[in-house]
Order: C-alpha cells, then sequence, then structure tokens
C-alpha cells in the first residue's frame, strides 16, 4: 500500500508538472487569413537599405523585419524565384523554359492547397489567365515561378496547379477578403526594379492599401491559431 500511495504521489506530481508547464506555454504565433508576399528583385543589400532611391523600402524595413543574414540563390532570377517558390531551382533558366515543364516536383503552392487552403499568383502585365510564354510586354516568364507547374491536361500531378491560379495583376480583389489564403505577386519589369533603379511604385502602394486602408483591415487582421 505504502508503495502504490508513492507511485500514486509520483503521477500527480508528473500532472501537476505537464499541466504547470502547458500554463506558462506561450500562446500560439498568429494566424492570418490572407498572406500575400510581394517579390522585387534581387538587389544588393547596399544597394537598398541606407539609399536616398529607396525610401519606401527603407520605410519598410525600418518599420517590419530586415533579414541580414538572407542570400539569394545565385545572381539570375529565375533559379531564386524557384527556390524561393520550391525551395529547390528545379533548373528553371532565367531564358526558355524548365526541363521536364509542367513539372511534378513538391512547391509551396501546391502544399497549400493540399493542406486544404488557396493559392494564387498575380503577375503584373500578363496578358491572359494562364499564359505561359516567355515574354509580353513588361512582363517576363523568369519572375513567375508558379506557372512552371501549371497543367490543365489529365493526368493532373498533386504537385500541379490548373491555370486559374495564375493570374493577371489585374485580377488582385479590390475586397481583401476574396484573396487566396497565399497570395505571390510579381510585379513588372517596370516595377520590380529589374529596369527602373531601386524605387518601385505599384507594389509599394498596393502594400500601403494592405496595411493601411480600413476597409481592409479585418481581411488582413491577425486572428489566435486554432
Amino acid at each position: 500500500m505504502h508503495r502504490r500511495h508513492l507511485i500514486r504521489a509520483a503521477a500527480w506530481g508528473s500532472m501537476g508538472s505537464v499541466s504547470a508547464a502547458l500554463a506558462a506555454a506561450p500562446p500560439p504565433p498568429p494566424r492570418y487569413d490572407h498572406v500575400v508576399i510581394v517579390i522585387e528583385e534581387n538587389k544588393g543589400y547596399n544597394t537598398i537599405i541606407g539609399s536616398a532611391n529607396a525610401p519606401y523600402l527603407n520605410k519598410l524595413a525600418t518599420e517590419g523585419a530586415n533579414f541580414t543574414n538572407f542570400y539569394a540563390f545565385q545572381h539570375t532570377s529565375a533559379p531564386n524565384y524557384g527556390e524561393l517558390f520550391a525551395g529547390f531551382h528545379n533548373n528553371i533558366p532565367d531564358n526558355g523554359f524548365a526541363p521536364g515543364i509542367p513539372l511534378t516536383t513538391p512547391n509551396l503552392g501546391a502544399e497549400i492547397r493540399q493542406a486544404g487552403f488557396s493559392f494564387g499568383g498575380y503577375a503584373q502585365s500578363l496578358p491572359s489567365v494562364g499564359y505561359t510564354g516567355e515574354f509580353s510586354g513588361e512582363y517576363v516568364r523568369r519572375h513567375n515561378p508558379w506557372v512552371n507547374w501549371q497543367n490543365d491536361t489529365a493526368p493532373v500531378n498533386p504537385n500541379q496547379f490548373p491555370s486559374a491560379v495564375n493570374m493577371p495583376f489585374t485580377m488582385f480583389p479590390t475586397n481583401f477578403a476574396n484573396l487566396p489564403t497565399v497570395s505571390f505577386v510579381v510585379p513588372d519589369n517596370v516595377n520590380n526594379m529589374h529596369d527602373s533603379g531601386a524605387g518601385p511604385a505599384s507594389p509599394g502602394a498596393l502594400i500601403d492599401r494592405l496595411v493601411l486602408d480600413p476597409s481592409n483591415r479585418a481581411s488582413v487582421a491577425a486572428r489566435p491559431s486554432p
């Protein structure tokens, strides 16, 4: 009996420790209804931070997170976009088309969709939904990673997307409640710092609208994770 009481006391003591640990655990991180990722062209840190030619981006760096140990995969654009979107460049070239397209490899958009959420990509100057060409005006395919997984023809691999998720920026909703769970936005070569220095225009206006417009605040506000 004495030993049984000791075991019971030890069990209650362990449960008490677990309860105390749970009570002291930090709250879960906030979960957002919608996440929008705006991608600019790759520039050197010293080209942007502290530059009088990039006041808007310096304002964001001051008010938000500034990653001082974040590096591109390599200098040319397309492999970096592939690494960001899929964790692997998938041999996506800067000019031309990735070998083996439509790709079937894992990627962020597919994992989001497979988890029961929604994904959409918005490319400025994309001429039409599902466009797969290499160039159109100031649009370039190498800055649009998700198009490499686009496939409407059976059999469709779970890591592939219908053409409907490859959208022109003109389709970006004015009501942010209508956004996919996660959206990527790629400005064209006029507004992504590729051909116009370090002072993008329309992405800055978009980000201001995302963050500051009271009519959209309910859509972008954080809520506790379930």
